[in-house]
């Protein structure tokens, strides 16, 4: 069944608002020791067992609910985050792979662990193919009836790897699920340069 137009766009909204938004309290995923939400709290990031749950959530069986291939449509934009005239749909494959990496968190903030993935970007027809280790965020549950709140997400992940910049967002559906997200900095040539993708 086609999605509707005001679904789509909704999509391609929350796409640009992720491509723009930094992701928070993420101290273990940017090198920096502590972290500081504006709140006065300053603790270090920690290793935590990947086996023992931090606010909920398991950190390996977090990784291993993302474990696998995930397939999305990619469409490339402009800097405004307009999509390019006559420049076909794109499709996007992100296969996660966890091989042990460690597990953080930071009690600042309302997150939970962080768990290191490996993570292969491939695009079917622009020639992006990137891989690299990968930080996968997980947030806990709230109680309630919307327990990951209006935006639904249940995580967020970044690669910075050698030919480009991935960020997204990850969906409670069922396990792990990839939602909307954005690709920056690509090493392709014009007009490969950003691209977005909307989700499921």
């Amino acid at each position: 069944m086609p999605v509707p137009a005001p679904i789509r766009r909704l999509r391609w909204a929350l796409a640009l608002m992720l491509a723009g938004a930094p992701f928070g309290c993420l101290g273990g995923q940017t090198g920096q020791p502590t972290a500081d939400t504006g709140s006065g709290c300053n603790a270090p990031t920690v290793e935590v067992p990947v086996d023992r749950p931090v606010r909920t959530v398991v950190p390996i069986e977090a990784a291993q609910a993302l474990e696998g291939t995930h397939t999305l449509p990619l469409v490339w934009v402009d800097e405004d985050g307009v999509p390019l005239p006559n420049v076909p749909e794109d499709e996007l494959t992100l296969t996660f792979t966890y091989d042990g990496g460690i597990a953080r968190y930071n009690p600042c903030g309302h997150g939970g662990p962080d768990i290191e993935m490996t993570l292969d970007v491939v695009t079917r027809d622009s020639g992006l193919a990137d891989s690299g280790t990968a930080w996968v965020s997980f947030f806990p549950p709230r109680s309630g009836p919307d327990p990951y709140g209006p935006s639904g997400e249940s995580g967020r992940f970044s690669l910075t790897g050698a030919s480009a910049v991935v960020v997204g967002t990850l969906l409670p559906n069922g396990g792990g699920a990839v939602g909307s997200g954005s690709i920056d900095g690509t090493t392709l040539d014009p007009p490969f340069d950003r691209g977005l993708f909307p989700g499921p």
